[in-house]
């Protein structure tokens, strides 16, 4: 069963304030929706959709809780997944000419670039009740 990954930008002082789901998109400067199937990709894919510390909050999930990263991990993941998402369009590469996880990827990039950028911190969850393009 995939789950749908939600990753945001959150600055790093309202990341206590998030206690249920609708406060992510309320709290975040940017939020992205990516395939939590993609998770085995790489190491780098899985620490930023999986990794980071538990963030206490009012709900539960059957595979885990709220996680998130502090703005220095943050921008450390940004810069192993920017060189990923380098590497993952090299021919050779086991994703060349994979467009659909190279997509996913990218919207997980991107998330984690802005938040660098930006110097916030990021949150991610995971929900089964999302369905479609995001």
């Amino acid at each position: 069963m995939a789950y749908l990954c939600i990753i945001a930008s959150v600055p790093r002082d309202r990341v206590e304030q998030i206690r249920l789901p609708a406060d992510v998109s309320r709290l975040a400067s940017r939020v992205a929706y990516a395939s939590h199937y993609i998770v085995p990709a790489s190491a780098e894919l899985r620490e930023a959709m999986d990794g980071g510390t538990p963030l206490d909050t009012d709900t539960s999930h059957p595979l885990r809780g709220f996680m998130f990263h502090e703005p220095a991990t943050v921008q450390e993941r940004a810069a192993r997944l920017a060189i990923f998402a380098t590497q993952m369009r090299v021919p050779g590469h086991s994703l060349h000419g994979d467009d659909w996880t190279q997509t996913e990827a990218t919207k997980v990039v991107d998330l984690f670039q802005h938040a660098s950028t930006t110097g916030e911190a990021v949150v991610t969850l995971l929900d089964l009740t999302r369905t479609g393009k995001r």
